[in-house]
């Protein structure tokens, strides 16, 4: 058994860094779901005898990138859930260690 003080405050910051990339994401999330109604209206709004024959290829190349934009804050929204959750289970464990620790030290001391 050991002090795991140290260890629980860099936990602790992790967690404030993991929840504060988490409220980003989440935020990114809101965007892109904005984004995907400005271009899907933005298509609509144009009639089809006024678009050129390169409009249909820009629209499926921001298509993809769109698409691509949203897998990758999907994944990485993901990731951070996954490590925020480890992070949260270390701290635990070394809460439990610690607590024994201390409660062991002050019988020695007592």
């Amino acid at each position: 058994m050991a002090c795991r003080c140290t260890e629980k405050g860099m936990c602790e910051r992790d967690l404030v860094r993991l929840a504060r990339a988490n409220e980003y994401f989440g935020n990114s999330s809101e965007d892109d779901a904005a984004m995907t109604n400005s271009l899907n209206s933005g298509k609509a709004a144009v009639p089809v005898h006024l678009t050129s024959d390169k409009e249909g290829e820009l629209d499926a190349s921001i298509d993809d990138v769109h698409d691509e934009i949203t897998s990758n804050i999907s994944g990485n929204k993901s990731e951070v859930a996954a490590a925020i959750q480890r992070v949260k289970e270390k701290y635990d464990a070394y809460c439990i260690e610690d607590d024994a620790y201390h409660a062991e030290q002050d019988q020695m001391l007592a």
